[in-house]
C-alpha cells in the first residue's frame, strides 16, 4: 500500500461522529419583527438613514432635499430621471468617478435583521461604483423588505443568475484604529436608502 493510500484510509477511518444538523427554524420574536421598523432600527444603528417617499410624492424632489444643491449626483437607477447618466468612459476607467458626490441605483431587497440591500451588477452597471462615491444612495421598493438573512439567501437564489453581487449595510466604516468608529474610512461616508411606496 502507497504511503498516498495509507494516509487516506487513516482519515476515512478517522472521521469524527455524524450529527444531526441544526435547526434553522427562526426564533419567535424574529417572526414578529416589524420589517419596516426594524430595517429602520438598524440601518440607522450602524449609521445609515431611511427616508420614506410616500405614494404621490415626488421622488426626484425628495432625493434633491436630502442632499446638498451642488452635489454631483450620478443616476444608474431606472427608478427616477433627471441625473446625470453613467459615462461610457467610466467602463474604461471607473478611477474617473472619484469626484462622484452621490451615487443612485436601485436594489433589489432590504433585509430588516441587519439593515443591508441587495444590489448586483445589473442595477449598478460599475462594480467600482458603491464603494468609490462620497454618498451612496439606494431606491427600494418597501414591499421588498425581507426579515432576515435566512429570507433573503432564499431570494438570492430565486434570482438565478447574475454576475456580481452584494450585500451593502450602511456607509463605509472602521473602527481599528484605538477603537474609534470612524465613518467613510474606505468608502461611502453616508448611506441613504430611499424607500418607495
Amino acid at each position: 500500500m502507497s504511503s498516498r493510500a495509507k494516509i487516506l484510509a487513516q482519515v476515512k477511518a478517522n472521521q469524527p461522529a455524524t450529527v444531526a444538523l441544526p435547526d434553522l427554524e427562526l426564533p419567535a420574536h424574529a417572526a414578529q419583527w416589524d420589517a419596516l421598523q426594524k430595517f429602520v432600527e438598524t440601518l440607522s444603528g450602524i449609521g445609515g438613514r431611511v427616508i420614506r417617499i410616500l405614494s404621490g410624492e415626488d421622488a426626484t424632489a425628495t432625493i434633491l432635499q436630502a442632499f446638498d444643491d451642488n452635489s454631483n449626483i450620478l443616476n444608474v437607477s431606472a427608478t427616477v430621471q433627471g441625473f446625470q447618466a453613467l459615462p461610457d468612459a467610466a467602463f474604461d476607467a471607473p478611477a474617473m468617478l472619484q469626484n462622484v458626490d452621490i451615487a443612485l441605483m436601485d436594489a433589489a431587497f432590504g433585509v430588516a435583521e441587519n439593515g443591508a440591500v441587495w444590489v448586483t451588477e445589473a442595477q449598478y452597471k460599475l462594480r467600482a461604483l458603491p464603494f468609490i462615491c462620497q454618498h451612496l444612495a439606494v431606491l427600494l421598493p418597501l414591499q421588498s423588505l425581507l426579515p432576515n438573512m435566512h429570507k433573503a439567501y432564499q431570494q438570492v437564489q430565486a434570482m438565478g443568475q447574475y454576475d456580481f453581487g452584494v450585500f451593502i449595510a450602511g456607509p463605509s466604516k472602521t473602527a481599528d484604529i484605538e477603537q474609534s468608529l470612524v465613518l467613510g474610512a474606505h468608502g461611502p461616508k453616508t448611506m441613504t436608502v430611499f424607500l418607495l411606496p
